[in-house]
């Protein structure tokens, strides 16, 4: 075993505990030249990707805690991108949990200490198992029920990943602005890909056609929509971040988060920004921390960040907004499509009310040309997080569900108050934009959620349990005895 230097951030590494890893980094690359040279298949692709990256990622992932946890932020950030695996869709979210999994054993024995686990904790796990019991025995095909139960089950696991690595304050606090700046930087890149298109007519990070003539910028998100609410949330824990702690770098990300957001043309993540400011407001208001002088800087940053892209812009909004131009909202035909989905989940609730149908299980009854929506055969969605989860769970998860969300946000709540934690204070508001976007657009088959979650209840327990209470003392001082300190008493 050669041993091994670590970081100056995370936990530490033992040495001689990780070995190394060049002539492994070297087969790899020798293997991916070879497999290049092939043609670019999908196969030769993902299994350069497989061997070179695993192993790099295995090799920082063990050396550092905070890496761990920005693989886990950066991969949520990033879940367009997909490779079929045995008949399921994998993204970096799902490769960076399995990579995640082979390397906790070293964890486990590098640091005895373990998290504190608790009633929060144990609601989530009992609705992961709701997850797999209703596709095992309420699906009409359990096989591939089962399979998606499985994929549910991976995209919790970061939740429970960072109640493992998180512990204390300090990695929190990283953790925590790890996520600010992979939020700022995906929205960065997001940029890059509308005015790429706009002025070049380059498609990557674009979603071409999404609403009709108009082409939706997605960046490295899902869609459209999600980029908008992911962007939204970075934008309120920005913001909060702000007027907690006034710095320039925070209100210059904030009009990044800002601008990545408009050039979504999600309306649900616009009228959440309202929406999630307007509360922020009146609770900073309530509380008297609503300084004139930083809000005056925040109109202006903002005013002056929609002025920019507004050129830009304008042609797509007034586009969107013709849509909004009928007498019956039921005329416009994606809320249309909407209702149209949530009256056929609510058919299969009411057929099976108690344990739902199982996990993605609406897609097996109905296509999208089912729904009427074009003519694609494929597998259709509830875009509502309510009825997906009935549907899928039914009313017995339906509550764990809403009990485990409602503590943790309650809880993280009153506990960013009573403690002054700006970031749990952050992240808690922030979440309201998903419980604001999650109506229209469902998303908590994707792993940025749950992420967001884990950083919720990490904070909580890192602020209320009692962990490692010499943990942030230097460590010479705290092996010191206690006759040897100087002024106390032999």
């Amino acid at each position: 075993m050669a041993e091994f230097s670590p970081p100056s951030l995370g936990k530490p590494a033992v040495p001689g505990s990780i070995p190394d890893l060049t002539a492994v980094f070297l087969l790899a690359l020798a293997a991916s030249a070879l497999l290049w040279q092939e043609g670019d298949s999908p196969i030769a692709a993902t299994a350069i990707v497989t061997i070179v990256f695993t192993p790099v990622l295995l090799y920082l992932i063990t050396a550092s805690s905070q890496v761990a946890v920005g693989v886990l932020i950066a991969a949520a950030a990033a879940s367009h991108f997909v490779v079929p695996i045995l008949g399921l869709n994998a993204s970096p979210e799902h490769i960076s949990v399995g990579v995640l999994c082979v390397a906790l054993p070293v964890w486990l024995k590098r640091d005895p200490h373990r998290p504190t686990w608790n009633f929060i904790d144990g609601l989530l796990v009992l609705y992961v198992l709701l997850n797999i019991f209703s596709s095992v025995f309420m699906s009409v095909a359990p096989r591939q029920n089962l399979k998606w139960a499985i994929q549910q089950a991976v995209v919790i696991l970061p939740y429970f990943m960072l109640r493992f690595f998180l512990t204390d304050r300090r990695q929190f606090k990283k953790a925590f602005q790890i996520f600010l700046v992979i939020g700022v930087m995906q929205a960065a890149y997001a940029m890059v890909c509308f005015f790429s298109n706009l002025l070049t007519g380059s498609e990557f990070g674009m979603s071409i056609g999404q609403y009709g003539p108009i082409p939706g910028t997605n960046g490295v998100q899902r869609e459209a929509n999600i980029l908008g609410a992911y962007s939204c949330a970075c934008f309120i824990a920005l913001l909060t971040m702000y007027f907690k702690a006034p710095r320039r770098r925070l209100l210059l990300g904030a009009a990044i988060a800002w601008a990545a957001m408009a050039i979504s043309l999600s309306r649900a993540a616009i009228g959440a920004a309202v929406i999630v400011c307007l509360v922020a407001g009146f609770y900073a208001t309530k509380r008297k921390a609503l300084a004139r002088p930083l809000l005056v800087k925040v109109a202006f940053t903002i005013l002056m960040t929609t002025l920019l892209i507004a050129p830009s812009l304008a042609p797509s909004y007034i586009a969107r907004a013709k849509e909004l131009e009928i007498s019956d909202p039921m005329e416009d035909a994606s809320v249309k499509f909407r209702w149209f989905q949530i009256a056929l989940a609510v058919e299969d609730i009411i057929d099976h009310p108690v344990f739902g149908n199982g996990t993605a299980s609406f897609q097996l009854n109905f296509t999208y040309e089912d729904s009427g929506y074009g003519d694609v055969d494929q597998g259709a969605w509830v875009s509502n997080v309510e009825m997906r989860v009935l549907h899928d769970t039914g009313g017995v998860g339906f509550v764990v569900f809403s009990l485990f969300a409602g503590f943790l946000l309650i809880r993280g709540w009153k506990t960013g108050q009573r403690e002054s934690s700006p970031e749990l204070l952050a992240l808690v508001l922030s979440s309201l934009v998903y419980a604001i976007t999650f109506q229209l657009t469902e998303a908590t088959l994707l792993t940025f959620g749950w992420v967001h979650f884990g950083l919720i209840g990490s904070g909580l327990v890192a602020y209320t349990a009692e962990q490692r209470p010499f943990r942030e003392l230097k460590p010479e001082y705290s092996r010191v005895p206690m006759r040897t300190i100087p002024g106390r008493a032999r």
